[in-house]
């Protein structure tokens, strides 16, 4: 317990310095709701296409479905969204997606995952040259700015009721080099 304790007022400063993420752009926003102590929301993720040229899976569809007929305070997606890996066609799959999401009337907050992040290189998946799953992060830092642009922040924190939930992006190292 001091463990834990100490843990808190350790972080307690470093979140205060956490930017604020927001929602996809949905329309739905979030009231915080000050006083709440119980509550329901939902995560969910990777439920991106298989293939580039797949329409958004019915998993996908279904949740969302789900979501709009008995909606939580709020969701939380851990990322893949969408098939991504390009930066040239990723700004057309964000845009199939937050369609879609907008059936559901609460605040969706997504952390992008490596679909949203890294690029497919040549190299042939699960082979000896290919220690990375033949991913690299974007260095160029495109995809970043597309999903920004797109979808907003790529990692913050956001109240409601009596917490905070922090989302971390861990994908994207642009400031890095091979």
């Amino acid at each position: 317990m001091r463990n834990f304790l100490i843990a808190i007022l350790v972080a307690a400063p470093a979140l205060a310095q956490m930017p604020v993420i927001t929602p996809l752009p949905t329309g739905a926003t979030l009231a915080p709701n000050p006083s709440a102590t119980k509550f329901t929301f939902v995560v969910a993720g990777d439920n991106r296409p298989a293939h580039r040229s797949d329409p958004i899976t019915q998993p996908m569809q279904d949740i969302a479905t789900k979501l709009a007929a008995t909606p939580p305070a709020f969701v939380m997606w851990d990322g893949d969204l969408v098939f991504g890996k390009e930066a040239v066609k990723i700004g057309g799959e964000y845009t199939d997606v937050i369609e879609l999401l907008k059936k559901v009337p609460v605040p969706v907050f997504n952390a992008p995952g490596n679909h949203e992040l890294v690029v497919q290189t040549n190299i042939p998946c699960g082979t000896k040259s290919d220690p990375w799953n033949a991913e690299v992060p974007d260095y160029s830092g495109a995809m970043a700015s597309i999903y920004a642009t797109a979808v907003g922040p790529a990692y913050g924190m956001f109240r409601y009721g009596n917490a905070a939930f922090i989302m971390v992006n861990t994908d994207d190292v642009p400031d890095v080099a091979l």
